[in-house]
């Protein structure tokens, strides 16, 4: 078995860390796998490339996703600093799980989590900052799933993806 690097991506506040901690079950069916070798969730590509340097064989991977300004990244990062700097190139096998809620439940979590900074985000942002990840993995032949974060976490099309964040 080669490594597989398995990450959970979405903006803030859709339940990454929730479903790596919580719902172990949802994780292992999803992904096929009944325990990882390694739960990563770090800040710098220098702790990842250690981690992924384990002989251990799978990986799952804590990934924010967003297009807004978010403490010290500048604007120009359309996501986290570590898909930009080393996910992207790696040539590890990549497989994500992409969470996703209808925008109602997403500004709810916001405010309830009090990320003030988010409030305004529009349902325009949010299907970009999906559009473009999707689009980039789909150009690199990154095998994904489009999962809704709630209740049993369904795994949907491309189509009702979408329409589940748009609340339509």
């Amino acid at each position: 078995m080669s490594k597989t690097l398995w990450i959970t991506a979405s903006p803030t506040c859709v339940g990454k860390s929730y479903l790596h901690n919580q719902r172990k079950d949802i994780v292992s069916k999803l992904t096929n796998i009944d325990s990882f070798d390694n739960i990563i969730d770090v800040n710098t590509t220098e702790e990842l490339t250690s981690i992924l340097s384990k002989d251990d064989k799978t990986f799952l991977l804590h990934l924010e996703i967003s297009l807004i300004e978010v403490g010290s990244w500048c604007r120009d990062h359309k996501y986290h600093p570590l898909w930009n700097e080393y996910l992207k190139e790696s040539k590890i096998q990549k497989k994500v799980l992409i969470l996703g809620l209808n925008y109602s439940d997403y500004i709810d979590r916001l405010k309830l989590r009090r990320r003030l900074d988010y409030h305004n985000i529009s349902k325009d942002d949010i299907v970009k900052i999906y559009e473009t990840f999707i689009n980039d993995l789909e150009k690199l032949n990154i095998e994904y799933k489009l999962v809704e974060s709630k209740d049993n976490y369904r795994t949907l099309s491309k189509t009702e993806f979408f329409k589940l964040i748009k609340d339509e």
